[in-house]
């Protein structure tokens, strides 16, 4: 190649291309004379290739006498070392990063400089991500480490090498990153030869696995989810996430759940939760049972299968029935629904108080077996028919003393023999039981204490009445505060009336005043229990002709005249008022009570 050509090769590079030429003063050089210059470097130097071709380094004002000084000594370096001098630097004027190589070539020194801007800014924006990286590596709450394998001679992996780990992960182990970085896995973790064998898996096949481990830190165990991911054919990540609270929050409500089975089997009322099955339309079609306690599972003979079932495929006839009836509007409504139904079922023939309840989507049915109570009611109305056509009166009335006699013995064995371990271990179940759907279970069952706990009151007064042995407290006390107490316990049972007190008289009243809360709030919780349909009850309290009146008024069902003349009666209940519960004690006991006063 001669001289032309290789100028013209020159001339045809992007980076800036100069030839310089030793200047000797005596025989050490003093300068270097530009002897070429191909268009790159002269338009960088804002000249021409002409005008520059001849000048010495040292003597011209192309470039700041420093940076002459600067170039002169690389020049004068690689000349006389014979080795090429590398520079980088950059041009603030031009922004812009640039590389310059001195190479001695026969007697003069050849000088390329080429633009590394393009290249630098990408090794800073890369410098810079990885520095992002490593930040969110070293921010993660995860601890994180990478393993590099370690073959044998064969290639077979027989360890792993920690390549990397992060903040987290020294916590973990608590040693310095420095005693971690470089050491074998099963060196550092000789009992971990499950977790080596699972990380041999991931890299030999590429499939990513978990597992949770169990380690103990300070006397406490510590649960991880470990995930164990492939990078490349020699490496894999491991990232280790700390799930104690969870697992000691499953293994709570586990607990909690076991404690709640055991005390809902120790009651003997049957309690069910149940989830709506629906058709296409998202119409109600039957119920799954979702719960079950220890009697309910007795009522059906099942005690393990029950769970996730229909109820119509153990009673065929459910579909049929009161029972669905009224589970379907609590389910529709969120109404709470109180009935007395009847079940023949394959034998099972029985009475029960059953209440419903809408709880989420589901249902809460908790039922009370009354079926002795109803059985012998069903006598004594039997017996009073006999009475009406017998012609021994006298007998009859000893059979029917008799017959309340076993009534009221029946009634506070059946209804007081739960009543004790039911109120204990619910009362302690709402105190350790925080969760909202849980307080809802717990206050649900509280109030079938509460009503059973009046029902058991009622026939105590019934019994103590009939004997003269119900006794009085007479004191001096104020009306106004009494009906205002009253109002306070009747809360628990107006949850969809307003109960409108129209006037108190502020009255200083002699007599019993638990007494006389106790008839007002019979009253009350009648016009309650009779309006299901309404939502006011409005009271009033006047005096008239030196007498005070205390007065409920709701907008329920009424009663027939000829009805109210016998409401006041023992056990007198009126047509149809099964749906409505209670004992017919509630008015016979207020009217004992206004008697004696």
């Amino acid at each position: 190649m001669d001289l032309n050509q290789l100028v013209h090769l020159f001339d045809g590079q992007l980076d800036a291309v100069m030839w310089f030429d030793p200047v000797y003063s005596l025989d050490d050089i003093k300068d270097f004379q530009v002897n070429y210059c191909n268009k790159v470097a002269a338009d960088a130097l804002n000249t021409t290739k002409e005008d520059i071709r001849g000048l010495r380094l040292l003597h011209n004002s192309l470039l700041s006498e420093d940076a002459n000084k600067l170039v002169f000594g690389q020049l004068l370096n690689a000349y006389n070392s014979e080795k090429p001098i590398e520079y980088n630097y950059y041009n603030p004027a031009l922004a812009r990063h640039y590389c310059a190589v001195r190479n001695r070539v026969l007697n003069g020194i050849l000088s390329i400089t080429r633009d590394r801007t393009v290249e630098v800014l990408a090794v800073e924006k890369i410098k810079q991500q990885a520095t992002i990286l490593r930040n969110i590596f070293n921010a993660s709450i995860n601890a994180i480490m990478t393993l590099e394998k370690v073959p044998n001679a064969s290639g077979d992996i027989i360890n792993f090498k920690i390549t990397q780990i992060n903040k987290a992960f020294i916590e973990i182990v608590g040693m310095p990153e420095e005693e971690v970085i470089g050491r074998c896995y099963l060196d550092l973790f000789p009992n971990s030869q499950k977790t080596f064998e699972l990380n041999r898996q991931v890299l030999l096949t590429g499939i990513a696995k978990r597992e949770e481990v169990l380690t103990q830190k300070n006397g406490n165990d510590i649960w991880y989810d470990v995930s164990m991911t492939k990078l490349d054919e020699n490496r894999l990540v491991v990232t280790f996430s700390d799930i104690t609270i969870e697992k000691m929050s499953k293994q709570n409500l586990f607990d909690a759940a076991e404690q709640l089975q055991y005390i809902t089997d120790t009651v003997q009322n049957a309690i069910y939760l149940y989830s709506p099955v629906c058709n296409s339309n998202e119409e109600i079609i039957d119920f799954r049972v979702k719960f079950a306690n220890k009697t309910a599972r007795s009522y059906i003979n099942k005690q393990n299968e029950i769970i996730g079932i229909c109820i119509s495929s153990f009673m065929p006839n459910h579909l049929e029935d009161k029972s669905f009836k009224i589970f379907k509007a609590a389910a529709e409504t969120g109404e709470q629904q109180h009935a007395e139904i009847y079940i023949n079922n394959d034998g099972l023939q029985h009475w029960f108080d059953t209440l419903v309840t809408k709880q989420g989507d589901d249902i809460l049915v908790t039922v009370h077996d009354v079926s002795r109570l109803k059985n012998l009611q069903f006598e004594i109305e039997d017996s009073l028919r006999e009475l009406q056509l017998s012609n021994s009166v006298q007998q009859h009335l000893a059979q029917l003393n008799s017959y309340k006699d076993e009534f009221l013995s029946i009634a506070s064995h059946e209804l007081k023999t739960p009543l004790t371990s039911l109120k204990a271990y619910t009362q302690l179940l709402s105190k350790s039981l925080k969760d909202g759907n849980l307080s809802t279970f717990v206050e649900k069952s509280l109030y079938q204490v509460y009503r059973l706990e009046r029902l058991i009151e009622d026939l105590l007064d019934v019994s103590k009445i009939n004997t003269g042995r119900l006794q009085y407290q007479f004191e001096e006390f104020s009306f106004k505060s009494a009906v205002l107490e009253t109002l306070s316990d009747i809360g628990n049972l107006k949850k969809n009336h307003v109960v409108n007190l129209q006037n108190n008289l502020d009255i200083v009243l002699t007599g019993d005043k638990l007494r006389l809360e106790q008839v007002m709030y019979n009253l009350i919780s009648n016009g309650i229990k009779y309006s299901p349909d309404a939502d006011q009850i409005h009271i009033n309290v006047v005096v008239e002709n030196n007498e005070l009146i205390f007065s409920v008024r709701d907008f329920g069902i009424g009663i027939s005249t000829a009805e109210s003349e016998r409401i006041f009666e023992r056990f007198y209940r009126i047509e149809d008022s099964n749906k409505f519960g209670g004992l017919g004690l509630g008015l016979y006991i207020s009217k004992s009570i206004i008697e004696a006063h």
